[in-house]
């Protein structure tokens, strides 16, 4: 198609081949797609995670940069495209800033074409006795001292 002989032929194949991008394929924006099926999975899971042995146990979690954030995809196959979350959901602690919570996978029918890695955004720190003191103090029953 390209090979034609003259400039002017190149070029008008050049203009059918772009014509035929533009009729036939759209622009999906996935990170739109992922950002909100992450939001719904994170107000669904993160009270999930635990981590024994914490000072808290309510981790922060961060969604790492994607690297295909719009996608072209043939007119009619906008809905081919699937998100999949897996995460593990027990931890040891200390667990360190930039853990590896999880993962997203996009896909598009099954073919994967991103992975992106869900990590935990603050160092979450082990319990120290002082720590286990307090909590042993405030879960007791309040008892009547003996005058």
């Amino acid at each position: 198609m390209l090979g034609c002989d003259t400039k002017k032929q190149r070029t008008t194949d050049s203009i059918k081949l772009i014509e035929n991008a533009f009729e036939n394929y759209t622009r999906v924006n996935v990170e739109e797609i992922v950002e909100k099926e992450y939001e719904n999975w994170k107000q669904m899971n993160t009270k999930r995670i635990y981590i024994n042995k914490a000072e808290k146990q309510e981790a922060e979690l961060e969604l790492a940069e994607m690297k295909r954030k719009v996608i072209p995809i043939q007119k009619g196959e906008e809905k081919e495209i699937s998100i999949e979350i897996n995460a593990i959901y027990q931890y040891e602690a200390p667990v360190i800033e930039g853990t590896k919570i999880g993962n997203i996978i996009v896909k598009r029918k099954e073919e994967i074409v991103e992975t992106i890695d869900i990590t935990l955004a603050k160092t979450i720190e082990k319990k120290s006795s002082l720590n286990y003191l307090i909590q042993l103090i405030t879960t007791l029953p309040n008892y009547q001292l003996i005058k």
